[in-house]
């Protein structure tokens, strides 16, 4: 089961991180998306630990699969004032997997730089 962060405002959220098996990525990005704006913090990490088990996969679907939820937790983190660690863990990705020139190329035209 993955770690997620916790927040108790909405009976979902509350039910889907005491869930002991796993949701899927899909309902998680569905949940951090309505949570998002009561809990902009959770719904950051929410977002950029599905773009991270996104890039698991090296295709160019899941590489702009990955750019949508992370201008989804740029956005968030924004919001949750939380830009610099948004900016530091975006970097850090970029550095991993500076040999996919496609998922950098996808990143760089979404306008996912630091």
């Amino acid at each position: 089961m993955p770690c997620w962060p916790t927040a108790t405002s909405t009976p979902a959220w509350e039910a889907a991180t005491a869930a002991s098996d796993d949701l899927g990525d899909s309902r998680w990005a569905l949940l951090a998306e309505a949570h998002e704006p009561s809990d902009p913090g959770a719904a950051f990490e929410v977002y950029l630990r599905l773009a991270e088990s996104t890039l698991l996969s090296a295709n160019r679907q899941a590489y702009q699969k990955a750019a949508k939820r992370l201008k989804a937790a740029r956005r968030a983190a924004a919001t949750a004032e939380r830009s610099g660690e948004f900016d530091d863990r975006l970097s850090t990705l970029r550095e991993q997997y500076h040999r996919r020139p496609t998922l950098i190329t996808i990143l760089d035209k979404a306008g996912l730089v630091p």
